[in-house]
């Protein structure tokens, strides 16, 4: 189960464990801080003691440095935005302690001196200006963690007693368990308040579907009208449907693609959603490899031509996403959501670009942990559509995906295997490392189809897709007899594998085919798959195969 009692995230019960969570918030030490850190403020900000306000001016440089010069290789643009948030939550002390913040008003004005004296050059940030507020034409990275910043900052302004942020995480890696997110929709039902939006929407994204304990049904009838049957359609079992008032689509929409995102609700077809190319919502792009030549001119004005192989999706065109440059170097997909409050994962296609994202990717995949693909669509597109690329940037957004989809505990569709299967034959070895840590552990828990990676590889091969030798080795290495059930599925993956090669061998099919004769032989079976027989057949005539054609048992 997810919900357990030694993954819990231990709560802050005190102001010193706030100010103890801030100092550490910019380290990113763990996933789960940055939301914390909000859902501890809006709960104990009012508690703190004038004589505690200096101990946020070491929080508050490490804030101010971190966006004049950069921080750590480890933050991200989150980390930046939480900085910035911090400054604004610091004149909100300064506002409410003018003398115990004097130290923090002091820094801010030092700060802001040393800014503009850097005005008109690539190192100025505008201190002086600069809020998470700050409204801009410019496309913001992050909208929803923004928002969040954002509503946080409006909850601890507010003159009435702060309602619970609903999205903060109750568990490792950053699950909500649901019934703390019906204690604190109870809340907003008495206090009759309105959520934030992307608040919701993001806690809905998180809680765990699988816990079903004996008290929900019992906990959901506290709750009343449509949060009650919102919860009751998430919660329940597959085949519970949606109940109107629907005054929210945005809530059930969401609620609709965390439950399963295969289906059509018939109950949701008013809603304004239903116009975007549905793949928009829930990753599941059509995808293909192809080859092409690539060629360059060299000194001696040769042309030198060779053939490279692409991993594509096809990106629907319609009235709100269009391909801009297409098949150009810098082709880029522009998405606008029809609706006033765009759905979570119709976010993600609006990051334009996914080159400083690895530091963020693990942060934003636990935005919608039971539905990652919309977002791991993008971080292929960007980073894992050529088997050649092993630059810096690829090899990190190749491995931040890849240990996200380790992390995560959601059912797979299609962009989750292709991930997996992909990141098999890419170039960086610890991504191809991953991905066969990931199969050890999903055989073993029973949640994965092996076959389904084998044809998605055969596929790669038929473009030539990465070389073979990648896959033998790793296999070798790393998932041959790690357990009699495991070499059961890799039997499962290599006989799907070798169903969808062509006739013409690929390049190191020999290696291939004897580590098939020698699990058949561990695994006391026979090759009965009528599409290998028949490959088999043709492989016989080909003098490099003939012997380890022979050598697979029938």
């Amino acid at each position: 189960p997810i919900i357990r009692e030694d993954n819990r995230i231990q709560e802050i019960t005190s102001t010193e464990d706030l100010i103890f969570l801030a100092s550490q918030v910019l380290d990113v030490n763990e996933i789960y801080h940055f939301d914390l850190l909000l859902g501890a403020l809006v709960k104990w900000d009012r508690q703190q003691e004038a004589k505690q306000i200096s101990q946020w001016t070491p929080i508050l440089q490490r804030a101010y440095k971190l966006l004049m010069s950069g921080g750590s290789s480890r933050n991200g643009i989150l980390d930046q935005l939480m900085a910035t948030f911090l400054l604004d939550y610091a004149k909100l002390l300064i506002k409410r302690f003018p003398e115990e913040a004097q130290e923090l008003n002091n820094l801010h004005l030092k700060m802001v001196q040393k800014d503009e004296l850097q005005k008109g050059k690539w190192g100025y940030r505008n201190l002086q200006k600069l809020t998470i507020r700050e409204k801009t034409n410019k496309k913001i990275k992050f909208p929803v963690h923004k928002q969040l910043l954002c509503r946080t900052l409006d909850l601890l302004e507010s003159k009435e007693k702060p309602l619970p942020l609903l999205s903060t995480p109750t568990h490792t890696p950053m699950f909500i368990a649901p019934e703390t997110l019906i204690e604190r929709l109870k809340q907003y039902q008495q206090a009759n308040a309105e959520p934030d939006d992307m608040d919701m929407q993001t806690a809905l994204s998180r809680v765990a579907l699988e816990s079903s304990s004996q008290e929900l049904p019992l906990l959901l009838r506290s709750l009343k009208g449509e949060y009650r049957h919102l919860l009751t359609f998430l919660l329940g079992e597959k085949d519970v449907l949606p109940q109107a008032p629907f005054n929210h689509p945005s809530w059930w929409m969401m609620a609709g693609l965390m439950k399963s995102p295969e289906t059509i609700y018939a109950e949701f077809k008013d809603f304004s959603y239903n116009k975007s190319p549905r793949e928009f919502l829930t990753g599941n792009f059509k995808w293909r490899t192809y080859q092409y030549t690539d060629s360059y001119t060299d000194y001696n004005k040769k042309t030198v031509e060779w053939i490279c192989s692409t991993l594509t999706f096809d990106i629907p065109e319609s009235e709100n996403s269009h391909v801009i440059n297409k098949d150009k170097y810098n082709e880029r997909v522009s998405y606008y959501s029809y609706d006033p409050h765009p759905l979570l994962v119709e976010m993600y296609p609006q990051i334009e670009r996914f080159d400083d994202i690895q530091n963020d990717l693990p942060r934003l995949a636990w935005l919608t942990p039971n539905i990652p693909e919309p977002l791991l669509v993008w971080c292929i597109r960007s980073a894992i559509y050529d088997p050649t690329l092993n630059e810096v940037r690829e090899a990190g957004i190749t491995q931040a995906a890849i240990e996200a989809l380790h992390q995560l505990r959601h059912t797979w569709h299609e962009v989750s295997y292709l991930l997996e299967a992909t990141c098999m034959l890419v170039a960086d070895k610890t991504s191809r490392s991953y991905a066969a840590e990931i199969w050890i552990e999903r055989v073993g828990q029973g949640c994965i189809d092996s076959g389904r990676i084998g044809s998605i590889l055969s596929s790669h091969q038929h473009t030539g897709w990465g070389p073979l030798k990648r896959l033998t080795d790793l296999i070798q290495q790393q998932m041959i007899n790690v357990s009699p059930l495991h070499n059961r599925e890799l039997e499962k993956l290599i006989v799907a594998m070798l169903a969808g090669l062509p006739e013409k061998p690929v390049k190191d099919l020999k290696k291939l085919l004897e580590i098939y004769a020698e699990l058949l032989s561990i695994n006391h079976s026979k090759a009965e798959d009528e599409h290998v027989l028949h490959l088999l057949d043709a492989w016989k005539g080909v003098a490099n195969l003939k012997k380890a054609a022979a050598n697979i048992q029938r």
